[in-house]
């Protein structure tokens, strides 16, 4: 997840910084969330040293993972100077159009429709699954990060949870 500091462009990896990544093992409770408390390159560092085997027979599962945060944290881990296997393995793979490391359930459902675009809630919705309302959204991330750190933790164990949800149901 990105900030904006109001006067650059949180989405666009050249200006925005990452505030906070989480990760969940499939079939496990906990959610792990990486911060670096203003220090990106940290928080970068602590990612990729947990994701250190990620091989072509790992899976990560998101919600517009392929196309926007996969070359996101790749893109910022080249700024800040951080290459290593791991993030070498997610970059060819978010390159591939069928790839088999990672899972985006933005992808699966639109079919190949590359115009299709559907929010995380409202396709949780669709296939059934039960939506906590959120004060927070994405494009708006920066904002909440400033006033509430723990609110944006909630929405990233939030996001994670239905990206989890729907790929148990879709796969």
């Amino acid at each position: 997840l990105a900030w904006e500091d109001g006067t650059t462009c949180a989405l666009k990896a050249e200006y925005g910084q990452i505030a906070m990544i989480g990760l969940q093992e499939i079939g496990k409770d906990e959610i792990e969330i990486f911060e670096g408390d203003g220090n990106e390159w940290q928080l970068l560092t602590a990612f990729w040293d947990r994701l250190k085997g990620l091989t072509y027979t790992n899976l990560l599962i998101g919600h517009n993972f392929k196309s926007f945060d996969a070359p996101y944290i790749v893109r910022r881990s080249m700024i800040n100077g951080i290459s290593n296997q791991a993030m070498k393995v997610m970059r060819e793979a978010s390159k591939a159009y069928n790839s088999d490391l990672i899972w985006d359930s933005m992808q699966e459902w639109a079919c190949g429709d590359r115009q299709t675009y559907i929010k995380l809630e409202i396709l949780a919705q669709a296939l059934g699954i039960e939506v906590e309302d959120q004060e927070v959204c994405g494009k708006d991330f920066y904002k909440w990060w400033a006033k509430d750190k723990e609110l944006c933790r909630k929405y990233l164990r939030n996001d994670i949870t239905l990206s989890g949800a729907i790929y148990q149901l879709m796969k």
